[in-house]
């Protein structure tokens, strides 16, 4: 079981902030839109483990900070890679990536996807936060009022789970 102190100040890439049992995870690289590289890529597994195993955590909201959500933007003649990587490093991506996935799947409360700019890179991850959450009796009491409350700490720019919503920009409830 993780603790918001445990965790809070733990990742590079996220920074945590939770008022009445919801969790603003705001990802980032040095306070400016998150760049995707192996940092985050190795980060972003444990930090959705940590989140998910907060029992204090009610409803979570995935945000970024600055111009885009993730980036940069891919262009023709560009690659991650500037060399192809070995075995043990393939290995290792596809290790991290499936558990980013999985672990964020885990996650037992409504999680709410409020994309602050283009997602270039992994734009998987704010959609498979948003349409994948399930009831479990952990959180079946919750889907009921925690679309009033999420709306009300941020504006909601995606399809929300709990009310099947789908919203263009900020709306009230």
């Amino acid at each position: 079981m993780s603790k918001l102190e445990d965790y809070a100040n733990k990742y590079q890439c996220a920074r945590f902030e939770r008022r009445d049992g919801i969790l603003l995870m705001t990802l980032h690289t040095d306070g400016g839109s998150l760049r995707w590289g192996f940092g985050p890529h190795g980060e972003l597994p444990e930090a959705f483990h940590d989140v998910g195993g907060d029992r204090d955590n009610r409803v979570v909201i995935l945000t970024g900070t600055g111009p885009e959500f993730s980036g940069p933007r891919a262009t023709p003649g560009t690659s991650s890679f500037p060399t192809r990587p070995g075995a043990e490093r393939i290995d290792r991506i596809h290790w991290e990536g499936r558990h980013l996935l999985m672990r964020l799947l885990e996650i037992e409360v409504p999680v709410i996807s409020a994309i602050n700019g283009p997602a270039w890179r992994h734009s998987e991850i704010p959609y498979w936060a948003t349409s994948c959450w399930r009831p479990t009796p952990r959180n079946s009491r919750i889907r009921r009022i925690s679309h009033r409350k999420s709306c009300r700490a941020t504006a909601c720019t995606s399809s929300c789970r709990c009310c099947s919503a789908s919203t263009a920009g900020a709306i009230t409830c």
